[in-house]
């Protein structure tokens, strides 16, 4: 859009998609922060597509420093929440400990979509605790909820809503509406797990958005005894 536009103001985007000038700007900030969109020092402010050469050139180097952070031994270490950052996930067990050191500082919300299979009981525990601190907790699961394999006594424990909902296709952790974690969900290959963690408030509310959509679908599941 940007590219075919030139120069343009968030006003004349909105126009031209038909949405809000305020959802315009939300959508460009990870974009400028990513290299891929520049904006100018006039007012109003314009905006242009940065030359392709130089926008992958920006992208790569942001997603090289994240690769060689996760692969590079370093992968668990605690990110700086105070700025956007982006880094990898992968395989399952890098999600769950990821996931558990979120959910150790979620204070208001976690909402996720996942398979329902079996529960850790390391990310038991830390989802108990996160309950006990007040934070609600929405799970959407994309497995037949009455399959044995679904670990309905996990949900329980944890306090959290559940609901159901097929083939999704994705694993989403949103807390906070902060920090969001995406990765690939295959349920021939359940242990398969390779995505990307955002922190960075305007992604997660995208996201968030997303989950609130499938949770109007879903079929509400009760795990109380």
């Amino acid at each position: 859009m940007l590219s075919s536009l030139g120069n343009a103001t968030a006003h004349q985007l909105a126009d031209k998609l038909g949405i809000l000038p305020n959802t315009v700007y939300r959508n460009l900030r990870p974009l400028m922060d990513l290299g891929v969109v520049e904006g100018s020092s006039t007012y109003p402010v314009t905006y242009r597509a940065v030359a392709s050469p130089v926008a992958l050139e920006w992208y790569m180097r942001a997603a090289m420093r994240s690769f060689r952070t996760d692969f590079g031994g370093n992968s668990l270490a605690a990110a700086d929440d105070t700025l956007p950052s982006m880094t990898f996930i992968k395989d399952r067990t890098n999600l769950r400990i990821v996931t558990e050191q979120e959910a150790q500082k979620a204070q208001k919300t976690i909402n996720c979509i996942l398979s329902g299979h079996r529960v850790a009981e390391s990310t038991i525990a830390v989802y108990r605790k996160a309950a006990a601190r007040g934070v609600k907790f929405r799970v959407i699961i994309e497995n037949d909820p009455n399959s044995p394999e679904v670990d309905q006594e996990a949900f329980r424990l944890m306090s959290a809503e559940v609901g159901y909902l097929s083939n999704i296709g994705i694993r989403l952790f949103v807390f906070d509406s902060r920090t969001a974690v995406l990765t690939s969900y295959d349920p021939a290959l359940p242990n398969r797990a390779f995505g990307i963690r955002f922190t960075y408030t305007s992604v997660a509310e995208q996201l968030e958005e997303l989950f609130e959509q499938r949770w109007k679908q879903a079929q509400i599941v009760s795990v109380s005894k």
